[in-house]
């Protein structure tokens, strides 16, 4: 499997992970700031923990469980006849994969221009206190990063006092950070149904915690409630949009008593879903102890966990193949589906390589043996 296809399946799963326990536990709380955090650093810890690597700082011998990606001198044992490397069903999916990331990407760009667009139409405004950019098109109240978009013209005096304080908070509380992570996942995981509903999660969560505070100053909550209905029209999808949620589920969220301060705890769920994707990454030199084997080359560790580490040859895999079908062609044998070859290292630590063959091309590179630190085929030579 292509190491792209193994990074967005860990990050999927742990999207999947954290959006469960956010929906079934969390969602119903009415600590929206917690649930904020939980959901943002839910996506980032997801899109970043594939990549951590905790080998190298818990591993007792970490030049033998790292994977090793070093020049190597290749001695051939057996000649083997290798053809160029043919289609398969992975290129396919890997080509499916980008043209999917091309499209959302063209579409997030597309947003970002008619955002610019309706910016540059605008005209700064004040009014009772509030800047805002006067909107002349017919669309609903809406922020992006530091600005307020409004037509003024669509709403009372009264109303534009409450849009324009909804609005403020989402301006003064960064909003649009929380908006541009979740559409920038969603188009590199735009295959996957967990980043959508994770959006809409995220961008429900923040209506939510605005109403809330808007609630808190003072405001009527069943005004408050009459004016989200009767407002309606177009909407922004790339912003904090006043009406962009349904207005029923809102509402609900309004007139929902407050959570006890005894479910605060349940945020703890964060450190445990780290903690439940980490450990697969730790090694347990315990469980797969080194392994000592005797060549005539000299003493060798063995250690299991290494078995699949890459190796890149100093030509290239190309030139590999090229002398081996030469020696093949010359020596006029079959060619195996199996050998071992000898190599050394940029350390000039010697290593046995086991390489194995489908359809004349090399299927898999394992390491069986590496020699100790304390040996080395050029101190072995002059020995």
């Amino acid at each position: 499997m292509p190491a792209v296809f193994v990074y967005l399946l860990q990050a999927s799963m742990a999207l999947l992970l954290f959006f469960l326990v956010y929906r079934v536990v969390l969602a119903r709380l009415t600590f929206f700031t917690l649930n904020r955090l939980f959901l943002v650093l839910g996506l980032i810890s997801s899109l970043l923990y594939p990549l951590v690597d905790l080998a190298p700082f818990v591993s007792e011998n970490e030049s033998l469980i790292r994977p090793i990606q070093v020049p190597i001198d290749w001695k051939m044992t057996t000649p083997v006849l290798q053809q160029a490397a043919s289609w398969n069903g992975w290129d396919g999916l890997l080509i499916l994969f980008w043209f999917g990331v091309a499209v959302m990407t063209l579409r997030l760009v597309v947003q970002l221009l008619s955002l610019y667009r309706i910016h540059m139409s605008t005209q700064r405004v004040t009014y009772n206190g509030f800047r805002f950019r006067a909107v002349s098109d017919d669309l609903n109240p809406f922020s992006f990063w530091q600005a307020i978009y409004l037509n003024p013209a669509k709403h009372s005096e009264e109303e534009r006092g409450s849009i324009l304080q909804h609005e403020q908070i989402h301006v003064t509380e960064w909003h649009t950070l929380d908006v541009l992570l979740v559409e920038v996942c969603t188009v590199f995981f735009w295959f996957n149904p967990v980043s959508w509903f994770l959006k809409q999660a995220i961008k429900e969560n923040l209506e939510f915690r605005v109403d809330q505070q808007i609630l808190r100053r003072g405001f009527d909550s069943k005004n408050y409630q009459y004016m989200l209905v009767r407002i309606s029209g177009l909407r922004v999808t790339l912003s904090t949009n006043f009406t962009e949620l349904i207005i029923k589920k809102r509402i609900e969220m309004m007139n929902r008593k407050p959570s006890s301060r005894r479910f605060i705890g349940s945020y703890g769920l964060l450190l445990v879903i780290l903690i439940m994707l980490m450990l697969p990454k730790i090694p347990d030199a315990s469980v797969n102890p080194p392994r000592k084997m005797t060549t005539l080359a000299g003493n060798f560790s063995i250690h299991t966990t290494n078995a699949f580490a890459v190796i890149d040859t100093p030509n290239g895999t190309q030139n590999l193949i090229r002398k081996i079908q030469l020696k093949s062609r010359k020596a006029g044998t079959e060619p195996p589906t199996e050998l071992i070859l000898f190599s050394k290292n940029s350390e000039g630590r010697g290593m046995d390589v086991y390489v194995k063959l489908k359809d004349g091309q090399i299927e898999q590179i394992k390491i069986l043996a590496l020699a100790s630190p304390h040996f080395s085929a050029n101190s072995s030579k002059k020995r």
